[in-house]
């Protein structure tokens, strides 16, 4: 099932969902039973990122343009993010007592969304 996430990069047919295949070994660490994960396209080369230097990610969001882009990482995952550049936040008392923590994200997420939307037509829907 396929659904729009983010009504800058899902407001339009031609812009698709950001498409990450996991390997079988990928699918067993993160515990994820299902392949590919659907991301909003301007951040979904950073999330591959992510995913691909074993960091389990449990949702992400791009802030549609009204803020920072986040992602919900595993606790567990703290030294690696750390080396990769990334500080872990607080995003609910409830999420850190569930192992779950909150990264900003490093992507420029306008300059992505005009790469992607570079020559093509493109409608917003409204929140």
């Amino acid at each position: 099932m396929e659904n729009i996430i983010c009504y800058l990069c899902g407001g339009s047919p031609e812009i698709n969902l950001y498409e990450i295949n996991l390997s079988e070994e990928e699918k067993t660490y993160l515990g994820k039973g299902y392949s590919p994960i659907k991301v909003d396209i301007c951040i979904g080369r950073e999330i591959e990122n992510l995913i691909r230097n074993g960091i389990k990610t449990y949702g992400c969001c791009c802030s549609h343009g009204d803020g920072l882009p986040e992602c919900l990482v595993s606790i567990n995952s703290k030294d690696k993010l750390n080396e990769m550049g990334y500080e872990l936040h607080e995003y609910s008392k409830e999420h850190t007592e569930s192992g779950m923590m909150e990264i900003y994200l490093k992507t420029d997420v306008q300059c992505e969304l005009r790469k992607v939307l570079s020559g093509k037509v493109f409608r917003y829907l409204g929140k």
